[in-house]
């Protein structure tokens, strides 16, 4: 069962990978980084990865509303081609319900287990989408949330709500 969640950034992460020290001697991961953060790093010693790939985005992300024209936010995984200047282009890929009910399957799944153990979650900056779903997390097991990552953090607004949305569905059988 998971027994507490960690907040990391991927640099902290990354580190850890090199002094196993600093981790949890039995965790499962969850990593979540964009198309444009690089490559997760590589953790062999958890039991178990999640690898989900979406920007740091929401629908009040500053610009956005204007820019996009989208009078109605989706829930699923959107992805939006802005023109940010003339000759430049930026993708960006919204986290979608699919992506919420990833986490939520995959930390149920973890939490059935009889032995405790923590879960790790980390995104670029360990300040938005990892602590989005940490707190989620905390709050619908009632485990503790360890914050390693610098800051206090601000999670992301969509996602929170899409993993509500995807901890109030059943589990699936």
């Amino acid at each position: 069962m998971l027994d507490r969640v960690i907040v990391m950034s991927k640099t902290q992460c990354g580190a850890a990978a090199n002094q196993a020290s600093s981790l949890p001697e039995d965790f499962v991961l969850v990593q979540i980084l964009g198309d444009d953060e690089g490559e997760f790093p590589d953790l062999r010693c958890a039991r178990e990865v999640l690898r989900l790939r979406f920007d740091d985005v929401h629908e009040d992300s500053p610009g956005l509303r204007r820019q996009a024209g989208i009078a109605h936010w989706p829930d699923h995984g959107l992805e939006l081609t802005l023109k940010v200047m003339p000759g430049v282009v930026e993708k960006l890929r919204f986290p979608g319900l699919e992506h919420a009910r990833e986490i939520v399957e995959f930390c149920r799944r973890a939490h059935e287990c009889e032995t405790p153990f923590a879960l790790v979650v980390h995104c670029l900056a360990g300040a938005s989408r990892s602590h989005a779903v940490a707190l989620s997390v905390s709050e619908q097991l009632g485990i503790e949330l360890e914050r390693r990552a610098p800051g206090k953090g601000s999670p992301n607004p969509r996602l929170r709500r899409l993993l509500s949305r995807a901890w109030d569905e059943p589990a699936p059988c």
